[in-house]
């Protein structure tokens, strides 16, 4: 039996909206002062680089320029599908299609900064946890010794990839940091069958997009005051669903798979309340419990088994809906970075500085 998921093509959702406002195609060519035949085009998911009129009929139409130019059949989920959202996601997804560009790491300096608060953030999440977590208290203690090594390596993680860190955000702030690896397959076997660590995963392992997904880390800030404890982990089970999407070159293909591991008891029962299961290997030197979601494993309990084709089903409609989206927002960071960066080397002349003509 197929699940219809109400998907719709970015054409009929236009239509849709147009029909839902009483326009005719003609009517809507006329207010926008277009021809109508780009129109008909955009309704039939035509690409199209007139980029002044598609942003005149979305104003017609409410819709963002964003929204108006993804190229080929990028898909939309109705308010149906949106119900069936894994992770509570439904309303949050709508309002948050994409990352604030507060999500990701400005520079260097910004991404140490970012993992040093997710260390101290994962040592007072163990603290309050107390005698239940001693076992992995030890596994900390050592990540501890080593706290330089752990923060270099996230750096240049990032660096290999800048989508791999994201800062969740609540009401404009940054609580949390997420990472997500896409890995080489050497790397992810490696791991899994208990021969490396994850922090043996250096940039190397790194790739732009794979179907071997490692979920590294999803660390709680501590913020003073605290947001609430809903909205938190809505942004980071957000967060974490975002970077899947796009990190993952098909997530609905059957050679799709993650791995994770257990730093905690809570852990290991979100982990499990999102498909992944037991992979009876621990980590070298820490000691963490890993976990495995794999595509392709259909000898499961009927409830694990639908919460599996939940999460592929949607990240991979996910992906296909901000594919254009993310190319913009990719080139506007670029070119923020390099605003930046110049910004730095043309230092503001003094005020005075200025050589005094002598009066001839």
């Amino acid at each position: 039996m197929t699940t219809n998921y109400g998907i719709r093509t970015r054409g009929e959702l236009i239509r849709d909206r147009r029909v839902e406002l009483g326009l005719s195609q003609q009517d809507l060519a006329d207010a926008a002062d277009v021809a109508l035949t780009l129109i008909v085009d955009v309704e039939s998911s035509v690409y199209t680089r007139e980029f002044a009129a598609l942003e005149s009929v979305g104003n017609i139409l409410g819709f963002q320029l964003d929204e108006m130019t993804s190229p080929g059949a990028s898909v939309r989920p109705t308010e149906q599908a949106f119900a069936s959202w894994p992770w509570s996601l439904s309303s949050y997804v709508q309002n948050h299609l994409l990352p604030d560009d507060l999500a990701y790491c400005r520079d260097k300096d910004d991404a140490r900064a970012s993992i040093e608060q997710m260390r101290d953030g994962w040592r007072e999440h163990l603290r309050q946890c107390g005698e239940e977590v001693e076992e992995f208290q030890l596994a900390d203690d050592l990540l501890n010794q080593e706290r330089d090594r752990y923060v270099d390596r996230y750096v240049k993680l990032w660096q290999a990839n800048d989508e791999t860190l994201m800062h969740p955000i609540v009401d404009g702030q940054r609580v949390a940091l997420t990472v997500v690896l896409p890995v080489t397959a050497k790397a992810y076997e490696a791991m899994r069958n208990g021969q490396i660590s994850f922090m043996d995963i250096g940039p190397d392992d790194v790739l732009p997009e794979s179907q071997h997904i490692v979920l590294d880390s999803a660390v709680e800030f501590s913020c003073d005051p605290p947001p609430a404890t809903k909205k938190v982990a809505n942004a980071i089970s957000y967060s974490v669903f975002y970077q899947i999407a796009v990190l993952a070159k098909d997530p609905s293909a059957d050679d799709f798979c993650m791995l994770a591991f257990a730093a905690s008891g809570t852990n290991i029962q979100r982990l499990a309340a999102i498909g992944f299961i037991d992979h009876d290997v621990t980590m070298p030197n820490y000691g963490y419990q890993l976990c495995e979601f794999r595509a392709d494993n259909k000898d499961l309990p009927n409830n694990i088994q639908e919460r599996r084709e939940s999460i592929s089903f949607f990240a991979g409609m996910f992906r296909r809906w901000v594919a254009g989206d993310k190319t913009l927002r990719r080139k506007r960071r670029m070119i923020l970075g390099t605003l930046s960066v110049f910004h730095k080397l043309v230092k503001p002349r003094r005020k005075g500085s200025r050589k005094r003509t002598r009066a001839s």
